[in-house]
Parts: C-alpha cells; structure tokens; sequence
C-alpha cells in the first residue's frame, strides 16, 4: 500500500508565480494581530506555538506558510465539517477494536493515503487552484477544503492526522520541523526544508507518525534527530519500510503560531 503514498519535492516555477504578499509579517506578529481581532469579538483564544502541538482541536487557527513566503493560506481546523464525519466515524472503529496499536495507525495512515489525500503533489492542479482561491479571496482556508478535493502535502496530511488519531484513542504531537534530506545512492541531492509529522509516545520512546513521507514513518524520533541521521539503517516500527536516503531532523521550529480556541 505505501507505493500509492507519491512525494514529489520539487517547488516549479509555477509555484513562484502565486507567492502572496498578503502578511509577510513575522510569524507572531501576524497571529497576534488576528489574536486581537477575535478578542475584541469577545471570542477567546490562546496564541500556542503549533510547531510542536498537543492538541489542535476543531476552530483552531493555524498559520500557513504565507507568513513566510509561501504559498499556503493560514488554516482553520474544521473537523465539525460533515466532510469529516465518515472519517471521525472511521477513527471510532478503529479505537473500538481488537487492532494492536501500530496496526491502529497503519490504518488510519492508510486511510489518509488512500481515500483522502489521493493528490499529493505541490504542483497538483487542483491544490494550486485551491490556494489561489482563497489567497486571492484573502480568507482562511479550512482544512475541510483540502480533504473535499482530495488534495494535500505535508502540512495537510499531518493535520489530518492529529485529528484522527486522537479521535482513535491515540495521543500525538504535531511537529512542524527543518529537516535534510540527500541522495545516500545513485544521482547527488541535498534539500533543506519545513516538514509537517505528529509524533507518538509508545513503550516509553517517541516515534514519528507521516502518511505523506515514508522516510519518517514509523521511525524513532531519537534517531531522526542525530547529526548522522538515517539512512537504511534506524529502529523501525513494524509500519516503517525501508527507504534509502539520508534524512535527519535539523530542529523543530517554533511557528507556525496558532490560535486555540477556549474549551
């Protein structure tokens, strides 16, 4: 099942052409104008740092990556959206039964795979379209929007995951991280980038959970983090698979910020 999981890396120039320049203020300036704005609303949130995040619940604001250039209007987590229900369902049944807990995630990562982010490109027509709809529009852009066309990359897949995770009875971290990757065999690369995972505690360690990057699936979270990384070899989970390239976490970032609702 994990060759329908497609990564594709390569930022195109078509990309370039819809940078916004809508908020290119920093990260924490941006939330924290719009912090003000719902508090003058009398609506109440708290400014958390969702680059290593407990708990995201539903009405959660997350920032893009508009706040720094990119292309990604900010999110708002929108899991009271029918669009969700069969999946929030699905999360319940797997929570409800006999599976063992890696089997448990090996399904709802599946699940992200292949019925909701079916398209994983950053280049994807339809994620590109559905940017600039709402870039162009200035709004924030739910994250139910991504799952109705079928389209997400790294951020939306993790985002996803959280969500059904949680709702599956297993806790988790969201990690928004800078992350290397290069060629360990066959033609030379060398990318430096932002990665969107979750994290999950078991047995005592801390594991990376990605249904979007196979090269962190199921992959001690220690051995990520060294200075020599991964290459073939790293204590696997029983979902990991085997995956020749060089990757290592370089840091877990501090942004994006996010604006948390009060229970």
């Amino acid at each position: 099942m994990y060759d329908k999981l497609r990564m594709n890396f390569v930022f195109t120039a078509i990309l370039l052409t819809l940078l916004s320049s809508t908020c290119f203020a920093s990260a924490q300036n941006c939330l924290l104008k719009r912090l003000n704005q719902l508090l003058a609303e009398d609506q109440k949130f708290t400014l958390i740092n969702g680059g290593k995040a407990k708990h995201l619940p539903n009405g959660t604001i997350v920032e893009g990556s508009i706040i720094k250039g990119g292309i990604q209007p900010h999110y708002i987590i929108d899991i009271s959206n029918p669009v969700f229900t069969p999946y929030l369902q699905f999360a319940d049944k797997v929570k409800a039964s006999p599976l063992k807990f890696w089997e448990k995630i090996d399904v709802i990562n599946d699940v992200i795979r292949t019925r909701i982010f079916t398209r994983t490109d950053y280049d994807d027509p339809k994620y590109i379209k559905l940017l600039a709809k709402f870039r162009n529009a200035k709004k924030d852009i739910p994250l139910s929007a991504y799952v109705k066309c079928g389209a997400g990359v790294c951020r939306e897949n993790a985002l996803v995951a959280h969500v059904l995770l949680e709702r599956a009875g297993i806790p988790n971290t969201h990690i928004y991280a800078t992350i290397e990757r290069k060629a360990a065999t066959g033609p030379y690369y060398e990318i430096v980038e932002d990665h969107a995972f979750v994290i999950i505690k078991h047995q005592g360690q801390d594991w990376a959970v990605d249904p979007y990057y196979i090269g962190f699936n199921g992959y001690l979270l220690k051995d990520l983090m060294r200075a020599r990384g991964v290459i073939t070899k790293g204590t696997k989970s029983p979902i990991a698979v085997d995956h020749v390239e060089f990757r290592r976490i370089l840091k877990i970032n501090d942004f994006p910020k996010a604006l948390v609702p009060a229970p």
